[in-house]
């Protein structure tokens, strides 16, 4: 659902923020945050989108990958693949059928989404109260009351032996419309991180272009044959 790839996208950016929130949740999330620090990981993402805080039927879900390699990066968030590198960012949009690559010029987007994450972060590090979660006998937590944020609460959970994050859970102020009901609700966000992964394997080119795009004899870009259908925007400057 084309409403969703903003949200998922910044979401998906919530995987590497720092915290900076009181002694002991500063140290569990500084800890669980130097998992994505690794040089190299994959790991498989899962997000539902429920109608309120209460309600535990899904009415949105897709899946993701996130897979890191030094300085290159892949991510899947359902119809949209994102490459980034030190000499671009290529985005594919399989719903609507368009690839974009940017140049070095623009090869900080991940940064740049970094920033639109700014006024959250600082909001986070001026929560109102924080609340430990012990959810299992292997698994821990903590809820949080960000104050001036979209959010109402966030939840958090992790691995207790190994603080890798196992889970995200947004509860949104804002009431939002739905396509399927006249009425507006508050929805939540839940965010699972699954085969967390410190040796990966990866795919094949997953790190270039080469699976969507070729090289013209004038060196310019054109779709692969596979992706004629889509188009392509470019700015290479």
């Amino acid at each position: 659902m084309k409403q969703y790839s903003n949200l998922l996208l910044f979401v998906f950016s919530l995987l590497h923020w720092s915290f900076a929130i009181g002694q002991n949740l500063e140290e569990d999330l500084i800890k669980v945050n130097n998992q994505f620090d690794e040089e190299r990981y994959s790991l498989n993402v899962s997000y539902e989108v429920f109608k309120s805080y209460d309600n535990n039927n899904v009415f949105y879900s897709t899946n993701g990958k996130m897979y890191k390699n030094g300085i290159e990066h892949y991510q899947e968030i359902g119809e949209l693949e994102i490459i980034r590198n030190k000499d671009y960012t290529l985005s594919v949009d399989h719903e609507s059928r368009v690839i974009f690559i940017l140049g070095a010029a623009y090869a900080e987007m991940g940064d740049q989404q970094e920033k639109v994450l700014d006024p959250v972060k600082n909001a986070l590090k001026y929560c109102s109260k924080h609340e430990f979660i012990d959810e299992s006998n292997a698994l821990a937590g903590y809820f949080l009351w960000p104050e001036g944020s979209e959010y109402e609460k966030l939840k958090f959970i992790f691995n207790k032996e190994s603080f890798v994050l196992k889970e995200i859970t947004l509860f949104f102020k804002e009431t939002e419309g739905f396509e399927d009901s006249s009425t507006t609700i508050q929805p939540k966000m839940k965010i699972k991180i699954d085969d967390y992964n410190r040796t990966p394997d990866f795919p094949e080119h997953c790190f270039t272009y080469n699976n969507f795009l070729v090289k013209n004899p004038d060196q310019r870009f054109e779709c692969n044959p596979k992706f004629e259908e889509y188009t392509l925007k470019q700015s290479l400057e």
